[in-house]
């Protein structure tokens, strides 16, 4: 008997132990869903868009925006931004549309989301890649190697960024493939450094980024692109969301299969131990 009850115990703490493992389910379109209704319910956003270089021709670069929320009014989560990315009443990012360039307005956001393919796309149609989700996602927890905002020259690591993400939105699919595979851009020497740990080629890094699947370079988050309507009826330049996986559902965990066995396992032991004692008094 006190075996069964050790191996009852064993069974139960390997399902405590796996389903606390567990990666909260995540369901874009709820994301989608209470990002809207916050973006309906407060009374708007503010954006910047400011050059943070200058090449050598004097002309400023494209750069990071900011997104506010004005008069106090509440954010969608920002729990998964950090370093120069989260803003006292808001976030930066990086635009990824470069055929529109305005700079200050205030308005509304919506997130862009088709849930027939699970993959978000910016104002002109270029869908995120894989690299571009990777690249945002490290920028915006602040841990993005070899990043550095204080300086702003032509071939710094804020130009060289900005090119790589230009580079995997707006580019060909073979032009996108070269890049990653041949560029010397520091950020697309980390895909291929980043790539030989996970087994990614310079195909997945271009790839199509579908939130609705697991990406274990990007980890427990989702990146969205952000579309800017503004108060005088125009569509303003798109830039990068990203959401913790359990925003907007509530951060429930779904157990896993193995999980789910491992208890089924552990209940039908105690209740066999529960009659053979009752068998016995009996």
């Amino acid at each position: 008997m006190k075996k069964l009850l050790f191996g009852l115990i064993f069974v139960c703490a390997l399902a405590c132990a796996n389903n606390s493992a567990t990666l909260a389910e995540f369901n874009p379109q709820q994301v989608v869903t209470a990002f809207r209704n916050l973006n309906v319910t407060n009374t708007g956003f503010d954006f910047t868009s400011n050059p943070v270089w200058v090449n050598s021709d004097g002309d400023g670069g494209n750069a990071y925006r900011t997104f506010v929320a004005r008069n106090g009014s509440a954010l969608p989560n920002t729990s998964a931004y950090g370093g120069v990315a989260l803003l006292p009443n808001g976030f930066r990012s990086y635009c990824v549309d470069v055929a529109i360039q305005r700079t200050t307005v205030t308005g509304t956001a919506t997130l862009n989301y088709n849930p027939a393919n699970g993959t978000t796309s910016n104002y002109t149609g270029h869908v995120l890649s894989v690299g571009a989700a990777w690249l945002h996602s490290q920028y915006a927890r602040g841990i993005l190697p070899g990043y550095d905002e204080t300086v702003f020259y032509e071939g710094d690591s804020v130009e060289q960024f900005y090119a790589a993400l230009t580079a995997l939105m707006s580019g060909t699919a073979s032009q996108k493939l070269s890049f990653i595979a041949n560029s010397s851009n520091m950020f697309a020497v980390e895909m291929r450094n980043v790539g030989s740990m996970y087994g990614y080629t310079a195909a997945d890094w271009a790839a199509a980024y579908d939130m609705r699947g697991r990406y274990d370079a990007i980890g427990d988050y989702a990146v969205f692109v952000m579309s800017i309507r503004g108060t005088d009826g125009r569509n303003y330049q798109d830039f990068l969301y990203l959401a913790p996986a359990d925003y907007g559902n509530g951060g429930g965990e779904v157990p896993e299969p193995a999980t789910l066995l491992l208890w089924t396992l552990g209940g039908m032991g105690l209740a066999g131990s529960s009659w053979a004692r009752k068998r016995r008094k009996n």
